[in-house]
């Protein structure tokens, strides 16, 4: 695949999808066009698709319920459980995810601007 030597992409990482909902508005403000929202995650499965309800729902391990993510098995619901972000504490020791990623794809001419609007927005390009 080849690129236009104009076109730039830029990644920006957000940990909320409001933020990146917000990021997206205000470059779409700015005439920018070509933007993609996805979810990403550092671990190995797949994310949730809906939110469980500890108290009425059914989820398989604390991976699932607080790191939204479907476990492959037992074995890795255990290990996932028992990283940091995890425990609820993560915010406190740095390891917050920035699992929702924003794709922009502009010319050179435009890439700070759009560095500076998904920054501010609370992104990390």
């Amino acid at each position: 695949m080849r690129q236009d030597p104009d076109r730039h992409t830029l990644l920006a990482y957000f940990p909320s999808r409001a933020q990146a909902e917000r990021a997206k508005r205000a470059l779409e403000g700015e005439g920018f066009q070509e933007l993609q929202i996805d979810r990403v995650s550092r671990y190995g499965t797949e994310s949730a698709s809906i939110l469980t309800n500890p108290l009425t729902g059914n989820f398989t391990s604390l991976a699932n319920l607080t790191l939204g993510s479907q476990d492959a098995g037992e074995d890795e619901g255990v290990l996932m459980a028992a990283d940091p972000a995890a425990s609820g504490l993560a915010e406190n020791v740095g390891v917050r995810e920035k699992g929702y990623l924003l794709t922009i794809v502009t010319g050179q001419e435009r890439v700070e601007r759009a560095r500076v609007i998904a920054e501010r927005e609370g992104g990390e390009v």
